[in-house]
């Protein structure tokens, strides 16, 4: 469900659209798929409303050439869950748009592969961040700031973010122990470029596993490629316009 709703935010960004009319198309997916409701308040952030990570107006117009967050599920039995995406307004990404978003796509699949039963949450951050230096240093970026904040990501800890279950941040505790079957969390790279006020940030909901995780979000484009594929389908809000 998660995985539908955004794929159709996706499909109904167009410049010119409001960020409330992307949460309405979403809500409706979520209703029509047997959701009672959403999961939490919309996130749907477009250009420097981005910055505010937790960003709730829906207020703005979208403007061609601005990156959109979208981060909104729903309650599906009672049970939350959590998503995170980054896509550009117009459906293309600018060379510096994807130097961005790709580097923290790059992060969020290898703290992916890194995540298993009885592996440390700390463990597998500082892992993941020696793997990153590395990619780091082959990425091209558009701006000497750019890199600058991407560096930033390889000292933040809070790249495993938080409990999911009956409420999007739920109760528990497991970053100071080790991972187990059956917990479900938020893997949510991130980082913030002050000089242009943008976060930069990709999340998905994870179930632990007895061999490894099921990314419960899967289904929704992540990477830039199928990202711009998805943004090129007519999408809800269009169709229902005429």
């Amino acid at each position: 469900m998660m995985s539908v709703t955004s794929a159709e935010a996706m499909r109904s960004t167009a410049p010119g659209v409001n960020e409330y009319e992307l949460a309405a198309v979403a809500l409706l997916k979520f209703l029509l798929s047997g959701a009672r409701g959403e999961g939490y308040r919309a996130i749907v952030a477009t250009g420097t409303n981005a910055w505010h990570g937790h960003y709730f107006r829906l207020a703005s117009t979208l403007k061609d050439g601005e990156l959109l967050l979208y981060d909104y599920a729903p309650d599906f039995r009672y049970y939350r869950s959590d998503i995170g995406r980054m896509w550009p307004v117009n459906g293309t990404f600018t060379k510096a748009q994807r130097a961005l978003y790709g580097y923290i796509v790059e992060y969020h699949q290898t703290l992916l592969r890194l995540l298993k039963p009885g592996a440390s949450p700390r463990d597998v951050l500082d892992v993941a961040a020696e793997e990153m230096r590395l990619v780091l240093e082959k990425t091209t970026f558009a701006e000497p700031h750019h890199a600058r904040a991407a560096r930033t990501a390889l000292e933040f800890r809070g790249h495993l973010s938080h409990p999911v279950g009956m409420a999007v941040h739920d109760v528990g505790e497991y970053r100071s122990g080790k991972l187990e079957p059956g917990m479900v969390i938020s893997v949510d790279p991130k980082f913030w470029i002050p000089e242009d006020r943008l976060y930069i940030r990709c999340e998905d909901t994870i179930l632990v596993t007895d061999n490894g995780v099921e990314v419960l979000t899967a289904g929704a484009p992540l990477g830039p490629d199928a990202t711009e594929q998805t943004m090129r389908e007519i999408g809800m809000l269009q169709s229902l316009r005429g």
